[in-house]
């Protein structure tokens, strides 16, 4: 009996590369799928995301023909468009943080991707993410679990799944560290073993940031909005981050608390400077009893 065909979600990095690899030795039937998905600047064709680019798809192609698998690119920058980058706009404009690699993860990759894969044929996709399932054999369901390496974990990426979704997910690092995947791709002498690893959203080129982006969709909340200084950058440095602190840097910091239904101010509280204050959840801060949503004033 033939092995079902798996759909790996190829980014061109060694994550992907090194999850497919790993299928690949096991004696599975692979095809690879690479996305376009970030939109295009106008009048600047050249320019793209972090990930995905041109070249990005031509080493995920590179290490598909080492392995011996079909290889292909899907335009896929409308689905992105319309569950990821415009949903990302509309939280900020609300004065909400939002998570776009959920969304991605969900409607992207097994969503739109998955639709795509079963028409090659493909009833499930793996992608190169730090995670594990397991099945429950009491409820029947398949449980997400976190990956082997705490640092690396992106299981809370994939808390949207739903039970469907994670019957046809794979996640073959889940059980490997970053630096047990880095040895295996010099092992499997991979060409993007020694790539460097993409860290920001991957829709954001590195000619721009995130107020640029923002700006560009009328999404930059007005008046007492984001800190807008040359040496600190409040949307990218502050409060986009998991983990992170928020320090005085020349400016007067206010504490804001919304409505996250309206946008509606409920509160405006001037913060004690020379203070850290840690942020929990990407833009919540924790002040006594106080959660608030944290924005920035220039001095004057």
């Amino acid at each position: 009996m033939n092995r079902p065909l798996i759909a790996v979600a190829m980014s061109g990095g060694v994550d992907s590369s090194v999850a497919a690899a790993l299928l690949a030795r096991s004696g599975e039937r692979l095809v690879g799928f690479s996305m376009r998905l970030a939109e295009q600047v106008p009048g600047e064709p050249d320019r793209h995301g972090r990930c995905c680019t041109p070249d990005d798809c031509l080493d995920a192609r590179r290490v598909a023909f080492l392995l011996d698998f079909p290889h292909r690119v899907l335009d896929m920058a409308e689905e992105f468009r319309r569950h990821v980058l415009e949903p990302f706009a509309e939280a900020y404009a609300a004065g909400r943080t939002p998570s776009p690699c959920i969304g991605c993860n969900t409607h992207i990759k097994f969503g739109a991707l998955l639709d795509r894969a079963r028409e090659a044929g493909a009833d499930l996709v793996a992608t190169g993410h730090y995670a594990a399932l397991e099945h429950d054999p009491t409820s029947g369901r398949t449980l997400l679990k976190r990956g082997r390496d705490r640092d690396k974990d992106q299981s809370y990426f994939l808390f949207d799944l739903s039970e469907e979704q994670r019957r046809r997910a794979r996640f073959p690092l889940g059980g490997l560290t970053k630096d047990e995947v880095r040895a295996l791709a010099r092992e499997m002498e991979l060409p993007v073993a020694s790539k460097a690893e993409s860290m920001d959203l991957c829709f954001i080129s590195a000619e721009e940031d995130y107020r640029g982006f923002l700006a560009r969709r009328g999404a930059l909340p007005g008046g007492e909005g984001m800190l807008d200084l040359t040496d600190f950058n409040a949307v990218r440095h502050g409060i986009s981050r998991r983990h992170c602190l928020l320090w005085q840097s020349e400016c007067h910091l206010l504490a804001r608390d919304l409505d996250s239904t309206n946008g509606t101010i409920l509160n405006d509280q001037r913060l004690v400077p020379s203070r850290d204050y840690v942020v929990v959840h990407g833009d919540r801060l924790i002040l006594g009893t106080l959660h608030l949503t944290v924005f920035f004033r220039e001095t004057d």
